[in-house]
């Protein structure tokens, strides 16, 4: 699923504009891309980190420590190039929030609810009419309605069963949840709170972070940690793990905006594995010459995700000012 901002090639000039001086397309430089494409090796953080699995709580991870630069908001992701509506068409409910139909069957979806929201925000961002403001907290409140509070997080449940990329036998059951949703509602409310929200805001979006927190696979679960140490966040946590990239920026997105939002040194810790994780396996993702894959348990490749993993690398670069994600960016805008 996806949501993002505006096109790729203003993504990319944003980069440009951040990098730090000199680092850009300097072969050597700190966190450039070597000869095999890939980003230098890095030393673990910590003791070497297990498998994640249900006896294994809340696993070591490999991180490094980069600079998370303060983006104001109109250089963030869920920046939209046109001026969301008040009013959607399509399925609606009786508070006219959007709806997804499956089989016959209307369903209140966590990542549609919450891109509506972030839309609506950045509406009131560009026009400062209450009215959006108005409509983002509905939207909101159905959110915080539709999440379950445990003693690990806050999650989002989808309430329909999801063949992963049609394949019946990949089927996740109702419920399950998602770092894509997670991360998403983080970042609505963080914003909600940036535009004089309230000071439970903040809880929810703290709620909706600790979810993200590797635990192993007991209970509901999001991320795990792999066998060669680096943190995935999970747009689809099943039995195979996806490895989705777009699913996976975006949960980092809301931890961007929750840091921003709070110094938080758990969320920092997350973030920053989510990003070595990124930038060890982006070679992956690459197709040199053809379109990026939109995951790495099944390699399927569509345009309109590739363009998305473009302009998400562009903001991560941003976020960091790391070279190799700037690199990364304009090489998959070169490939196709």
């Amino acid at each position: 699923m996806s949501s993002l901002s505006g096109g790729a090639r203003r993504g990319l000039r944003a980069v440009r504009r951040r990098l730090l001086p000199g680092a850009q397309g300097r072969p050597g430089a700190q966190g450039s891309v070597g000869a095999t494409g890939r980003p230098p090796a890095k030393a673990r953080t910590g003791p070497p980190a297990p498998r994640s699995g249900p006896d294994v709580p809340d696993p070591t991870f490999r991180l490094e420590e980069v600079e998370l630069r303060r983006l104001p908001l109109e250089e963030r992701a869920y920046v939209m190039p046109d001026l969301a509506p008040l009013e959607v068409g399509g399925a609606m409910d009786a508070a006219g929030l959007p709806l997804f139909v499956r089989d016959g069957t209307s369903y209140r979806h966590p990542v549609m609810l919450a891109q509506r929201a972030l839309a609506l925000l950045d509406g009131h961002r560009q026009t400062r009419d209450p009215r959006y403001l108005a409509a983002a907290r509905t939207v909101a409140d159905v959110l915080a309605e539709l999440s379950v509070d445990l003693p690990d997080g806050r999650y989002l449940p989808y309430p329909f069963a999801f063949d992963l990329h049609g394949r019946p036998a990949e089927r996740l059951e109702a419920p399950w949840y998602s770092g894509m949703a997670q991360g998403q509602a983080a970042s609505v409310f963080c914003r909600l709170h940036d535009f004089g929200g309230r000071p439970a805001d903040l809880d929810l979006a703290a709620g909706f972070v600790a979810a993200l927190r590797p635990h192993g696979r007991r209970g509901p679960w999001i991320s795990e940690v792999d066998e060669a140490g680096y943190l995935w966040i999970e747009e689809y946590p099943g039995p195979r793990p996806d490895r989705t990239l777009n699913g996976y920026a975006f949960a980092l997105f809301g931890l961007y905006d929750f840091i921003m939002a709070t110094a938080d040194p758990q969320a920092r810790r997350l973030l920053l594995g989510g990003l070595s994780c990124l930038r060890h396996y982006l070679p992956d993702f690459r197709v040199p010459g053809g379109l990026s894959v939109y995951c790495l348990a099944h390699r399927v490749q569509n345009a309109k995700y590739h363009a998305i993993h473009v302009e998400q690398l562009g903001i991560l670069a941003a976020m960091t000012g790391q070279a190799d994600l700037a690199r990364y960016a304009e090489l998959l805008g070169a490939d196709a």
